[in-house]
């Protein structure tokens, strides 16, 4: 099996735990799951579309004022 740590900041942490302290998150959009990657993952279905979608829970004044956006996907190797 898989170790689904991964070093972050120099600790072995989950990725979800790495995602809080780094403030940013990989997320893997594919029909399979990548090894060690269960915690980040997002099946898609082989020829279907889909639809990503943010939702923000308390923003802070950055969101209303349009001073902080959030930045497309993009894709990662």
């Amino acid at each position: 099996m898989a170790s689904r740590l991964r070093k972050c900041n120099g600790a072995m942490v989950g990725a979800v735990a790495c995602a809080v302290q780094n403030r940013s998150v990989d997320s893997y959009f594919r029909p399979k799951v990548p090894a060690g990657m269960e915690a980040t993952w997002i099946e898609t279905m082989p020829g279907k579309a889909w639809l990503a979608y943010f939702r923000l829970y308390g923003p802070t004044e950055g969101f209303y004022d349009k001073s902080w956006s959030l930045p497309d996907i993009e894709p990662i190797e």
